[in-house]
């Protein structure tokens, strides 16, 4: 199973397995240009779930460029 495939499961266990609260996570699909046709680099996506008693659903992806995601990494890294 690719990890899109099992987006709510995995976070749906790393929510549980750390005790986190989902509504103060973020959640990036990444795929590194190893990963991609030569012609597309590699790619970042927002993952956005709606979450119930069991866990995450209905995930949602949205493209997210490179410069978005590392602006991102330097605001939670201060």
């Amino acid at each position: 199973m690719s990890v899109t495939n099992a987006a709510e499961q995995i976070a749906t266990e790393v929510v549980r397995q750390y005790g986190l609260d989902p509504r103060r996570m973020l959640f990036v699909e990444h795929y590194p240009e190893s990963y991609r046709p030569k012609s597309e680099g590699e790619s970042y996506d927002l993952v956005t779930f709606t979450w119930g008693k069991y866990g995450a659903y209905s995930p949602t992806w949205r493209y997210m460029p490179a410069n978005e995601f590392n602006e991102i990494l330097d605001t939670i890294s201060q």
